[in-house]
């Protein structure tokens, strides 16, 4: 419909300043998780070590899910050139 439409670039904005934010707080989260002892010191090292993959690749998978990216990928390689 013509409002999913309207909203599908404010819900990408959401989704890309969620992975933002995932990255600024990612040192808070382990911490906090370390300090409750959900995890060892070791682990919390390698999880600190693991924000940035972990952030790109969250904007890989909204680049190719949620911007549809794929699939434009592929009606541009497969479409007729005018």
């Amino acid at each position: 419909s013509d409002q999913v439409e309207r909203l599908k670039p404010v819900a990408s904005a959401v989704r890309l300043a969620l992975v933002g934010l995932l990255a600024v707080r990612w040192p808070r989260l382990v911490g906090l998780a370390y300090r409750f002892g959900r995890i060892e010191e070791s682990k919390r090292a390698s999880l600190l070590a693991e924000r940035w993959r972990v952030a790109g690749w969250l904007l890989v998978i909204e680049l190719v899910l949620g911007q549809n990216l794929l699939g434009q990928f592929l009606t541009a390689a497969t479409g007729s050139v005018e």
